[in-house]
């Protein structure tokens, strides 16, 4: 795991040859859970009160878990250096 301006970062691996970045905002996630009931790839789980990517590289940039989260806690950007 990765520190960006104070978010936690995993690089994940998806369709077409993509690979995708999940950002977690850790002063914006409340740790409700939503996103991981939305994930269907089962990328991300509660560890203490907060979203983790436990399994990014099954991200598939569906962008189910971003627009499950209602603290705007969540982003899932194509990774650097990527098409």
């Amino acid at each position: 795991m990765e520190s960006l301006n104070s978010c936690l970062t995993y690089e994940a691996g998806g369709a077409l040859g993509l690979s995708y970045r999940v950002v977690v905002d850790p002063d914006k996630c409340i740790g409700c859970g939503a996103c991981v009931r939305a994930c269907a790839y089962g990328v991300l789980e509660l560890i203490d009160d907060m979203a983790y990517a436990a399994r990014p590289g099954e991200c598939r940039g569906c962008m189910d878990c971003v627009r499950a989260c209602e603290q705007g806690a969540i982003e899932v950007l194509l990774a650097k250096g990527k098409p």
